[in-house]
């Protein structure tokens, strides 16, 4: 396998504290997982490496806002976020309360995170829902706010780089 920095990329999906730290809302149901598996240092480790080494780091954190809570068809996962205000937000575009809650970066993530040599969808809104748009097509009223939740989550802000 040859593994070039032009073409490859780091992504984290979710370095949040509600998944990563004993004070999250979902530790109940992860920690175990997350302690057995070492999941924070193994983190930490593959964000010092990728950085060391030049890799781009992308991050795909999750949110909830107050108007997904309309959402009609919630899986099991997302009826138990919605309960316990996992990732939730103020709103897409309001930070207040932000700093050290859930949905917050862990702490020892934020030196990696916040180098402004990292990507991350809440940073770059408008390139994701422009891509999103064009990925899932029209949006039909029922639809809307599922996708809107959709762009910040997934967002195409990991593009696939075309072999030179």
């Amino acid at each position: 396998m040859d593994i070039q920095k032009s073409n490859t990329a780091v992504v984290f999906i979710d370095p949040q504290n509600d998944v990563l730290s004993e004070k999250g809302a979902n530790w109940r149901a992860v920690g175990a997982s997350v302690t057995e598996n070492r999941t924070v240092e193994n983190m930490e480790r593959i964000f010092q490496t990728a950085k060391a080494n030049g890799y781009a780091v992308f991050i795909s954190p999750h949110y909830f806002y107050p108007t997904d809570s309309g959402w009609k068809m919630n899986g099991p996962l997302e009826a138990d976020e919605f309960r316990t205000h996992t990732f939730a937000r103020s709103g897409p575009l309001n930070l207040t309360g932000f700093s050290h809650s859930g949905a917050d970066w862990l702490d020892r993530f934020k030196p990696y995170i916040e180098d402004e040599q990292t990507t991350d969808n809440r940073r770059q809104p408008a390139q994701s829902v422009r891509a999103s748009d064009q990925r899932f097509g029209p949006a039909t009223p029922q639809t809307r706010i599922r996708q809107d939740h959709t762009r910040w989550h997934v967002g195409e802000h990991v593009r696939r780089v075309p072999s030179a």
